[in-house]
């Protein structure tokens, strides 16, 4: 992201910053404890660690622009999202970032009707998943068909044929 938007690391430490690179909870820490000015993670939106730094002290959103975020999304097969207004209490505007896609791997050679049966129970039981974070509301079976990233398994290029849908790149 910082090299789509035009900087290097290099950059910013003659420019007087420092990049740290740390997990979602220790980003936090560093925030809620004033050692950081700044974070970039990809979490749901509402995601707790976000919710926690809000509490303590005040914060805003940094959208990206157009260019950046079509440079990542194309440079790492993702999608632009833009964050509503209102999504955080303290957020009223949109706001223009990237998406992360989540995926579920299985080696090449994993039994084609093991991957079937986990396919079907995804499908199945999507009201369950969207459940699990309201980030996860938007997931529909058009989603879970959309990637062009990795190969899909035949077994679930299988399960996405029979259930009468198309599938990603096989």
């Amino acid at each position: 992201m910082i090299n789509a938007a035009g900087a290097t690391l290099d950059e910013i430490s003659e420019w007087g910053g420092n990049v740290t690179f740390a997990a979602s909870g220790e980003q936090g820490d560093l925030m809620r404890d004033r050692r950081a000015d700044a974070i970039f993670n990809s979490l749901f939106v509402g995601h707790s660690s976000i919710l926690q730094i809000a509490d303590a002290i005040d914060m805003v959103l940094l959208p990206v622009s157009n260019e950046t975020a079509n440079k990542v999304a194309d440079d790492f097969g993702i999608i632009s999202y833009t964050i509503p207004g209102g999504a955080y209490d303290w957020n009223n505007s949109d706001v223009l970032t990237v998406s992360l896609s989540a995926h579920l791997f299985a080696l090449n050679n994993y039994p084609e009707q093991r991957v079937e049966e986990i396919t079907t129970a995804l499908l199945n039981n999507l009201c369950s998943l969207q459940m699990v974070h309201t980030a996860m509301r938007p997931l529909k079976p058009d989603l879970m068909i959309s990637s062009n990233i990795v190969p899909y398994h035949p077994g679930a290029i299988a399960e996405y044929t029979s259930a009468g849908m198309g599938y990603g790149r096989s």
